[in-house]
């Protein structure tokens, strides 16, 4: 399957924002922070699995031959499926394409999953006269409600952090815990004193524990793994 989309700018951090959730512009430039802010917004979509407001996007997924089919879409939090497109090779003798039309139900809003049904039946026939279903297209609405986006303050303060890391790497690596990459610290002895860690997770933010606390934050919008639901 494919779906491609990509942040180019930030939606939802500002420097007001940012600055109001503890985040230091130093000497950093509107540039440099502007960079900060659209690269941790996209690493928080990575770990939310959706975007972090409503998005449609348009993907392509194999054909199952046992229609009706359940399908579990790249994104969680749905919204709408919007268009269902079934592509199949018009004949036997020819490349042509054709295009038929489909629906979808949604399943599970949270987890992306969706029954798909088509609407006209392959070409019974013999020789040229047959239609071969390959693919299936699909525009869908995914991402965190508007109001969440606006009004979650766990998920202010932990796009504040991963934001800062991210610009800290720019404007001042020797800052991160760690040194540059931000790999965290386990244990460290300075002037006499100590200090052991418990185990921290390599998460999508890095490895540190303000990474580790960032992805705290946000659990509350994570969908838990669940087994899949069957056909």
């Amino acid at each position: 399957m494919s779906v491609e989309y990509y942040h180019l700018v930030p939606v939802i951090l500002t420097d007001a924002l940012y600055i109001a959730f503890g985040g230091r512009t130093g000497t950093s430039t509107a540039a440099q922070r502007r960079a900060a802010y659209q690269i941790g917004e996209s690493q928080m979509i990575r770990e939310l699995g959706t975007f972090l407001l409503p998005t449609t996007v348009t993907g392509t997924f194999k054909y199952f031959h046992n229609m009706p089919t359940r399908l579990e879409l790249p994104h969680h939090h749905m919204i709408s499926v919007d268009a269902t497109t079934i592509l199949s090779q018009e004949s036997l003798c020819n490349c042509n394409i054709s295009e038929d039309a489909g629906c979808s139900f949604i399943v599970d809003s949270m987890y992306g999953y969706i029954d798909i049904r088509r609407l006209t039946s392959a070409y019974l026939g013999c020789g040229c006269s047959i239609e071969i279903p390959y693919q299936m297209r699909i525009a869908y609405t995914a991402g965190l409600p508007t109001g969440t986006a606006a009004n979650d303050a766990a998920l202010h303060l932990a796009l504040t952090i991963v934001a800062e890391l991210n610009l800290l790497e720019v404007i001042d690596p020797a800052a991160l815990e760690g040194g540059p990459g931000d790999p965290g610290i386990r244990e460290y002895v300075s002037m006499g004193y100590g200090e052991k860690r418990m185990p921290l997770k390599a998460t999508v933010f890095g490895s540190s524990a303000r990474a580790n606390k960032a992805k705290q934050l946000v659990e509350h919008l994570t969908p838990k793994v669940a087994f899949k639901l069957g056909h």
